[in-house]
Formats: structure tokens, sequence, C-alpha cells
């Protein structure tokens, strides 16, 4: 039993050193197994728990085999060799168990942390109701340039605005639209709130 625990180490070991050295990258196959299976799982995706299935049916992951067979190997070899007195039996339990724990519970919280990760990204509904600061003097009939701090980033924005007065330099703007031209238009925020 020895061989496979190191086997199964080994080669788990391998593909977990791998994907820290070369990237994470999960592929999840989704596999029909039986009929039985299918309509069970139908049942509970019914019944309003389909994540509950999932999380704990993870077989399908790539992640999730990586951290079964280390930790299954792991757990196999540690008690065989420590003479823990379990039996190769409940040692290949323990290991089996530990190993589907380890690796249900790394495939299921990677995949929360994917669904719950922030985008970034810039769009124009995010320039829309942001304060800036004016960088460049902007007039009615002369662009000049802003700088907002949106989603955590400073960002230096063209600016027009259809205000008669010259909107002069740190002088605190309001975002209120998006033109085509990708220019925003500001007016005072001492106005704005007016």
């Amino acid at each position: 039993m020895m061989t496979v625990y190191l086997g199964a180490l080994a080669f788990g070991g391998t593909l977990l050193a791998a994907s820290l050295l070369l990237g994470d990258v999960d592929t999840d196959a989704d596999i029909d197994i039986d009929a039985d299976a299918d309509v069970d799982i139908q049942a509970e995706a019914d019944a309003g728990t389909p994540e509950l299935a999932a999380a704990w049916l993870p077989v399908t992951s790539m992640r999730f085999w990586t951290f079964f067979l280390t930790f299954f190997g792991l757990t196999g070899a540690a008690l065989s060799w420590s003479g823990a007195g379990v039996g190769a039996v409940g040692a290949g339990v323990i290991a089996t168990a530990v190993g589907y724990l380890c690796g249900a519970a790394i495939a299921n919280a990677v995949k929360h942390l994917k669904a719950s990760a922030v985008d970034s990204t810039l769009t124009g509904d995010d320039y829309i109701g942001s304060t800036a600061t004016v960088v460049l003097p902007v007039t009615a009939d002369r662009p000049g340039t802003v700088r907002a701090s949106i989603k955590g980033r400073l960002v230096d924005l063209v600016a027009e605005t259809e205000e008669p007065v010259r909107l002069e330099r740190s002088t605190t703007v309001l975002v209120y639209a998006l033109r085509e031209n990708g220019r925003v238009l500001v007016s005072r925020a001492d106005r704005a709130a007016a």
C-alpha cells in the first residue's frame, strides 16, 4: 500500500508544484456518469441546492484531483510510516477521507473566490457621478482636463462644460455625462449640489 501512497503523493505533488510554478488553470468538465446521477442532481437543483451538490461532487475538477492525490498520498504515507496502529484498511479510509475533504475544500474555495472576483475595469457609468479636480482649465468653448479617483485609480479625463464661467485649476467638479467622443461633461460641484 505504501507504493500507492507514494505514487499518489508524487503525482499529486508534481501537479501541485507545476500549478504553483506555471500558473493555475482549472478545467471543469461537465460529465454525466449515468442517468441516475443526472436525475439525483436535477432533483437537488429543483429543491434549490445545486451549489450543495456541486460542493460535494467536485470530481470533474482537475484542482480537486490534484489536492486529493497529494493529501491522500501524504496522509497514507504518514500513517503507514508512523505505525499509528490503525491498520492498512484504517489508513486507507483515513487517507481517502482526508484527500477528499482537502480536494473538495480547495476546489470549492477557489470556485467561490473566482465568483466573487472584483472587476476594476472602468466603464462610462463609473465616470458619471464622480467628483474630479480641474487640472487644466475648462471653458464652454475650450476643453480642459480633470483628474478623478475612480475605483481606486487616478484617471485624467478630457472635460467639457456647458457653464458660461471658466472652471479654474483646482476647482472641484462633478462629472454628469459622457459624450460619444469620450469626453466628460462637468459642472462645479458646489453648483451641482445647490
